[in-house]
């Protein structure tokens, strides 16, 4: 490859990443007593790279600590076959809320493996009821770099969960990993 295609490669690829975009469409949401504020993040792999799963599972904590008292994550590859080690964790942390997002669609580039569009189902459980409280599906496509997606899903997430009442519109943030 000469060296003008490659920079022209690199420059159409600093540009498509300014233009990823997310939508959120809310399918179900119901009531919680009190906004809940320790939050557990689960995050289905799906057949898509790890780190586009790690990014999304970060934005995900990052956003939500600004909104909860405490909150954690973990990346499902899909291969686990025991949730104990998940029911665990949880338990352990003290989780009143359990959000997980599904990968349910998307394409992904045959030739370079870059992600193309992805299609999230979201469900937020309210551990303590054992009720689902909220129900969405997440998509974003266009972009070019994962790093760029996942706050942009966060922050679609996040802030259908403050509008529905479901968490705290900017409590402050102590810990999380």
């Amino acid at each position: 490859m000469r060296l003008v295609d490659l920079l022209g490669a690199v420059t159409v690829a600093v540009c498509l990443s300014g233009c990823a975009t997310a939508s959120l469409r809310l399918v179900e949401s119901g009531q919680v007593a009190t906004p809940l504020d320790h939050v557990f993040v689960v995050v289905g792999q799906g057949p898509f790279d790890r780190s586009y799963a790690d990014e999304v599972a970060g934005a995900l904590v990052t956003a939500l600590s600004e909104h909860t008292l405490t909150c954690r994550s973990r990346v499902l590859t899909g291969l686990e076959l025991d949730d104990t080690p998940i029911n665990e964790q949880m338990r352990s942390f003290g989780a009143d809320g359990l959000l997980v997002l599904e990968p349910i669609g998307g394409t992904v580039n045959p030739g370079n493996g870059i992600v193309g569009k992805v299609v999230y189902k979201a469900t937020f459980l309210d551990v303590h009821s054992d009720h689902v409280v909220w129900v969405a599906e997440i998509s974003h496509e266009r972009g070019f770099f994962v790093a760029n997606r996942g706050p942009l899903v966060a922050g679609r997430v996040v802030g259908s969960l403050i509008q529905q009442g479901i968490v705290r519109s900017s409590q402050p943030y102590r810990g999380g990993s």
